[in-house]
């Protein structure tokens, strides 16, 4: 999508959620007793935070490189595009990494002695990072 409509969505949802917390705390104690209603509206702010938080990390710029395992720290760096800048791979922290079959995926990246490094994304599941691998971080 293109940025400038992206940024007018975030816009307009900021504006819905901004009425639908006014509004709602406005009128809390009055017509809102129903349970139903007052979950079904909590939910509903959460799903615009969620999306609102979305829109502005896919806002951000990325770099785009690719996995090289260092021997020294038994840890992967990421070498960029330009070829001259790496940055090493935090452990816990997060990336998007490119599936053929998925495209471009964003997860948590994970250690452990069973598994090595990982890369994991609900809708994809586990990936074990390997060499080479296009990725590229916000």
């Amino acid at each position: 999508m293109n940025k400038d409509y992206i940024k007018e969505l975030r816009i307009i949802i900021e504006k819905a959620k901004l009425d639908i917390q006014n509004y709602y705390e406005e009128n809390l104690d009055e017509d809102l007793e129903d349970k139903e209603v007052r979950k079904s509206i909590d939910k509903l702010l959460e799903q615009l935070e969620d999306t609102k938080k979305i829109i502005n990390n896919n806002l951000i710029s990325t770099n785009e490189g690719y996995l090289v395992f260092e021997d020294v720290s038994c840890n992967y760096v990421i070498k960029f595009l330009d070829g001259e800048r790496f940055q090493p791979l935090t452990k816990e922290g997060y990336l998007d990494v490119y599936i053929k079959t998925k495209g471009w995926k964003r997860g948590k990246i994970g250690y452990n002695e069973a598994k090595g490094h990982y890369f994991y994304n609900p809708e994809v599941g586990y990936f074990k990072l390997y060499s080479n691998m296009k990725v590229r971080v916000r």
